[in-house]
């Protein structure tokens, strides 16, 4: 049962690793825009698929262009899920008195 512990909180303690990296910002010296510090780059170790956190500052182009590609994938299946969901929610809730759920345009 210990191990069970064990490897419960290496994967909490490796999620928390994961999440800080993931939200640590810095600020662009020139334009003074915020940017992700970290970066999650694919690598392969034997069979398995694995992500490892680079600093932006150090990343070769390679590294940047995997991490952005996934990241713009990811962003693009929220974006189709969240399209999912809503349906959803608007088809389950069509006879009841709430209004549906629609994608409302923003005009700046």
């Amino acid at each position: 049962m210990e191990d069970a512990y064990a490897a419960l909180g290496y994967r909490l303690a490796g999620k928390a690793v994961y999440e800080a990296a993931r939200e640590e910002t810095d600020y662009d010296a020139k334009t003074g825009k915020p940017y992700r510090v970290y970066h999650a780059v694919p690598v392969k170790s034997g069979q398995l698929n694995l992500f490892v956190h680079i600093d932006i500052n150090d990343a070769t182009r390679g590294q940047m262009l995997k991490s952005c590609v996934n990241r713009r994938e990811q962003m693009v299946s929220d974006g189709l899920q969240l399209t999912f969901d809503m349906e959803h929610w608007n088809r389950v809730n069509r006879l009841k008195t709430q209004s549906p759920c629609r994608w409302i345009s923003r005009s700046t």
